[in-house]
């Protein structure tokens, strides 16, 4: 990971909400499996096209990219 810059952010001690999304991350990737040809196209569709109602701000429903690249801007 050191590697490629990313960092390994650990979840919170006791906080299901954090697990329960990764569950829903690894229910998503396999049930898109079939519709690509390889892992690596699945992840990019999944952050990269594909929107996602929990990362909405109210009236707009954004991709993953777009969520992470907001909060990255300085305020």
């Amino acid at each position: 990971m050191d590697y490629n810059g990313i960092k390994h952010i650990l979840t919170k001690v006791n906080y299901s909400e954090s697990n329960g999304k990764l569950e829903r991350l690894n229910y998503t990737i396999k049930s898109l499996g079939p519709y690509f040809s390889i892992c690596d196209e699945v992840v990019y569709h999944y952050n990269h096209e594909r929107m996602h109602e929990s990362l909405s701000d109210g009236d707009n429903i954004v991709i993953p990219t777009m969520a992470y690249k907001n909060k990255m801007v300085v305020k």
